[in-house]
């Protein structure tokens, strides 16, 4: 494979990186990379909703005769001279939590691309914020020589095939048991997964019991934005990669699990549950337990936490690093970094 036979092509527009899809998603499945978030189906659907006119793309292509072998998804926003994955950067109250982003790059090329990825990195702004990688992702492998700010997060997840509520803490264990014991005492309930058709309602109580436990506790929650909404509700109604289950309790909804899903993996999205008149029965927790146990797919994600004290973690058999990064990628972005740190130190 002689490196003098590759050919680096600029996206610069999005009509461009339509034709661009079916070796997009050709070389992520090669590559090894999450299938969902790394897909077109869902940045086409990020991009629908939250692309801005004066965004630039500098996605950058490696051809190696007509094979695509690497892919920079990357854009800029000019305003901060600031460079991102595609499927990040929208403002935080409306962020969709695109995870586990990466480098598209065929592993046979990534040691002879290495030098040359980096380089279309650096020139394609001041500096570069990449949220919720995989520790092990190649964008961490082609910064990790550089300076930057590197926040940690942990990635937390079950293997449904070998759960069992046996393998909980002794005190989470007890808690669910307790919980289901008094709710199966006092109230008829069910729990289930919900067939497509209920998804618009059941979504609109979901945001509603997610807005009403969130007030409560004095803040705004994950629903507050119009175009978060609408993304959610058309990925709902166009893609299958998604699903719901629920705890009823005298045949209304206690509690609702939105779900993604893609491959061997469901995904834990968001939720919302009664905390005014069922928070005595742990919903939450039942629910979770209920799903790991009855749905087809291998993995439970419960997505990024916090690397310390997440609730995430009370449920999870597995733990993987993952990494939040800011990068200079200029001599005045990185003299700021520095100043900053230095600010922080002193204070």
């Amino acid at each position: 494979m002689a490196l003098n036979e590759i050919r680096w092509q600029p996206i610069v527009t999005i009509e461009a990186l339509h034709t661009l899809w079916p070796h997009w998603d050709a070389l992520a499945a090669r590559c090894g990379v999450d299938p969902l978030f790394n897909s077109s189906e869902w940045l086409t659907h990020w991009l629908a909703h939250y692309w801005q006119p004066e965004w630039r793309l500098a996605v950058q292509v490696a051809w190696h005769q007509d094979q695509v072998v690497a892919i920079l998804p990357l854009y800029v926003q000019p305003a901060t001279s600031t460079a991102y994955p595609l499927g990040q950067g929208e403002p935080e109250h409306m962020e969709v939590a695109s995870e586990y982003l990466d480098v598209l790059v065929n592993p046979a090329w990534f040691g002879q691309l290495q030098k040359h990825m980096l380089s279309h990195i650096k020139a394609s702004a001041r500096q570069l914020q990449w949220r919720a990688t995989l520790d092990d992702a190649c964008i961490n492998k082609l910064l990790m020589q550089r300076a930057g700010t590197f926040k940690p997060a942990i990635r937390y997840m079950t293997e449904t095939t070998t759960f069992s509520r046996q393998l909980l803490s002794k005190n989470t264990r007890a808690q669910h048991n307790r919980s289901l014991n008094k709710l199966a005492r006092q109230h008829k309930y069910q729990l289930r997964w919900a067939e497509a058709d209920e998804y618009p309602a059941l979504f609109k109580q979901l945001r509603q019991l997610h807005k009403t436990r969130w007030q409560r506790a004095g803040k705004a929650g994950a629903f507050q934005s119009d175009q978060f909404v609408a993304f959610h509700q058309q990925f709902m109604a166009q893609s299958e990669a998604t699903a719901i289950s629920v705890l009823e309790i005298e045949g209304q909804p206690a509690a609702i699990h939105y779900y993604l899903k893609k491959g061997d993996t469901l995904y834990f999205y968001q939720s919302g549950w009664d905390s005014e008149r069922y928070q005595m029965f742990s919903p939450g927790l039942i629910l979770h337990c209920w799903s790991i146990e009855n749905t087809s797919s291998s993995r439970y994600d419960f997505m990024m936490g916090s690397a310390k004290n997440s609730y995430k973690s009370k449920l999870a058999s597995k733990q993987q690093p993952m990494v939040n990064l800011v990068v200079p990628l200029s001599v005045i972005a990185r003299a700021r970094l520095q100043l900053k740190h230095i600010l922080g130190f002193l204070r």
